[in-house]
């Protein structure tokens, strides 16, 4: 250990090479300084020179390379313990950036934890503002609505305008005509009544209209819109399905069919309906005209969906005991496969009267509660018959995406 200390010792490396420089100075005395006459007209002593110079290189050369060589030990034991001291400095930092990335990650939960919080404020917050708002302007609702009911000894003041609305449907009239008739008559009681339903109509929009702009997402607002949607009454419902395809109610359009404010209105209160309702003289049609709607809602909605290769889909209903089938080819077709004696499945109609109420039950779902331009879409009824049923038919012929209206969540 003690020879491995002198030779990492620099001084030990320096002793040598001054000792080198020493046996030089030596030499020179012990070679040439008393064998050598110093006149430049004598030749060199070549023999002398040279064994000087072998002195040199063996001696002084071998004494200098050990010392080089001791040097580069030191410098490079040296630079190992400088790496070893720069890689535990190394070890060090990383430790404390590990550390300090450990504080940032705390930091940074602890930041979204703070954000969450203030974003559940946030929206707490939000939510307070927009409900003091809506139930401000549902109590304004309620307050416009029940003075309109006061206006007449029967408290209801949208039936009493209905009513008046309501138009004796003719069967020798078609169902865009018969339609057309009735929004004309609304027009002339809206002008009549302006002052109260221009009222009614603007407070109704608007409630629509700010839960339509709040930043809720859309689940939460069709939450909003049903609890509007349960205020309306059954004539409310029919007035507004009136007034919204007038020239009045263009505006709103969108926003009925968005939120589907007009879900429950009904259809058998329609002149148009009522009179088949008079003459099937039960419930059997109401059951089976529901039934009806949630088979077309579904289906047709479904067919225009991307991954959609249904060709047909065919159903038992309930009510009149038959068969109801939808076949997607170039055209829709609806068919509804009932007894050669319609009495056998309990309807009370006569087979145009069947055809006519189907044809006209499609009408409406498709066309009037969608807002379709009826030139877009073209409907043909059609009646055949098997060895065993007669099959009621209406076909849809159309270049738009059918979607039917229905509640989303």
């Amino acid at each position: 250990m003690k020879i491995l200390s002198i030779i990492k010792n620099e001084k030990t490396s320096l002793t040598m090479i001054v000792s080198g420089f020493f046996l030089i100075i030596l030499s020179i005395i012990l070679f040439l300084w008393f064998d050598i006459d110093f006149k430049t007209i004598l030749p060199i002593n070549s023999q002398k020179f040279s064994q000087f110079g072998d002195f040199i290189g063996g001696v002084v050369g071998s004494i200098w390379a050990l010392a080089g060589v001791l040097l580069f030990y030191i410098a490079l034991t040296e630079q190992r313990s400088d790496i070893k001291t720069n890689q535990e400095a190394l070890r060090s930092q990383i430790e404390v950036l590990n550390q300090q990335v450990k504080e940032f990650e705390l930091q940074r939960k602890e930041l979204e934890s703070s954000r969450k919080v203030y974003e559940d404020q946030s929206r707490t917050l939000k939510t307070q503002q927009f409900e003091s708002n809506f139930y401000s302007l549902l109590n304004v609702y309620s307050t416009i609505k029940d003075k309109l009911n006061n206006l007449d000894q029967s408290k209801d003041f949208f039936k009493v305008l209905f009513d008046k609305l309501n138009i004796n449907y003719d069967p020798k009239v078609s169902i865009e005509i018969h339609h057309e008739n009735m929004i004309n008559r609304y027009i002339l009681l809206f002008n009549e009544n302006r002052g109260h339903l221009s009222h009614y109509f603007k407070c109704f929009y608007r409630i629509i209209k700010i839960i339509d702009s709040s930043s809720f997402d859309i689940k939460e607002k069709v939450f909003y819109a049903k609890i509007l949607r349960s205020q309306l009454t059954d004539f409310e419902q029919l007035i507004l399905y009136y007034n919204s395809h007038s020239i009045y109610g263009i505006k709103a359009r969108p926003l009925i069919l968005k939120y589907n404010m007009l879900k429950h209105t009904p259809i058998f209160s329609k002149p148009e309906f009522q009179y088949y309702l008079d003459i099937q003289k039960n419930y059997d049609i109401l059951f089976f005209a529901d039934y009806l709607n949630q088979f077309l809602t579904k289906h047709i909605n479904e067919s225009f969906e991307l991954d959609s290769e249904t060709e047909k889909i065919e159903e038992r209903f309930v009510a009149f005991n038959c068969i109801v089938g939808i076949y997607f080819n170039t055209n829709i077709e609806i068919k509804v496969f009932c007894d050669k004696n319609l009495s056998n499945n309990n309807v009370n109609l006569n087979e145009d009267q069947f055809s006519d109420f189907i044809l006209f039950f499609i009408y409406d779902r498709i066309i009037l509660s969608t807002y379709l331009d009826r030139e877009n879409v073209i409907l043909t009824r059609f009646k055949t018959e098997t060895e065993r049923n007669k099959i009621y038919g209406v076909s849809i012929e159309t270049t738009l995406s059918l979607v039917l209206n229905s509640d989303k969540y």
